[in-house]
């Protein structure tokens, strides 16, 4: 600041005074104004701050929109009452405007607020000047928490190949002893004993005490199997202890159960 109004006299600078400023300082640039929400296009007017991205080499001038609610052309710093919104875009400062009003395919507040379209827009600045702050010069940096945007792409790799984790002692058999009765079961001819925990895919077999097949079942889906206590023939198996040997993902299971099957009777007329 070269000099300013005190209106107030207080000896010092307040935000809403008169002001001017070295145009020629290469800190200092013009930027694109409107009045407020969805309203005119006010002018491209020169400030007293310039905004650059640090993050290329060299350093990016960017371009500004600001909001001039009081319609006064310049940037007053003042947040009670005129609300001089700042946004930072992406679009590289070559001194010219980039948001005028010649149609609303360009007019910056129409597509922001009236058609709540994408903006090429970086940060929202919301800047409240106290008193004599415009008398030197400064640098503010602002080192957001970066989001995720839709261009952003990402590559993950792993070093190992995820392991079986599947162990066999999930594995379990109910009822055991089955006492010819499962409150699944739908109906008197309906005997169930449930092979539980199981991998995705496992091989059921089940051997009477001499190492006889009695019956083998193909498990290939969820984590329990059902046994409909017969054997291969379909024919129900007799009371008695049983061999389960279970052949499942990575590992291998043994199971000894009782099996007392319901009394069954044949009437004879």
């Amino acid at each position: 600041m070269q000099s300013f109004t005190d209106a107030n006299a207080n000896g010092k600078y307040d935000s809403g005074e008169v002001y001017t400023w070295d145009t020629t300082d290469p800190n200092a640039g013009s930027v694109d104004m409107y009045r407020t929400w969805g309203a005119e296009w006010t002018g491209f007017n020169a400030v007293p701050y310039s905004v650059w991205n640090v993050d290329t080499t060299p350093a990016t001038q960017l371009h500004v929109v600001q909001r001039d609610l009081d319609n006064n052309g310049r940037w007053d710093g003042k947040r009670s009452g005129n609300y001089n919104y700042i946004w930072v875009t992406n679009v590289a400062y070559d001194g010219t405007s980039k948001f005028d009003d010649g149609d609303d395919a360009n007019d910056f507040m129409y597509h922001l607020i009236m058609l709540g379209s994408d903006m090429p827009v970086y940060y929202t600045v919301d800047l409240d000047v106290t008193s004599n702050m415009l008398a030197k010069s400064g640098t503010i940096t602002i080192t957001p928490a970066r989001d995720n945007l839709t261009a952003d792409s990402f590559t993950f790799s792993t070093k190992y190949l995820l392991e079986n984790t599947y162990d066999c002692s999930y594995i379990g058999v109910w009822p055991n002893p089955y006492f010819g009765y499962n409150p699944e079961e739908k109906n008197a001819v309906d005997n169930q004993i449930h092979f539980i925990g199981l991998s995705a895919t496992a091989t059921i077999r089940i051997y009477d005490l001499a190492g006889n097949l009695v019956s083998k079942i193909a498990h290939t889906s969820g984590s329990d199997e059902i046994w409909d206590v017969k054997n291969n023939f379909g024919i129900s198996v007799a009371s008695g202890m049983y061999i389960a040997a279970i052949e499942a993902e990575g590992c291998d299971k043994i199971l000894k159960l009782a099996v007392i099957p319901p009394e069954q009777r044949i009437d004879v007329y």
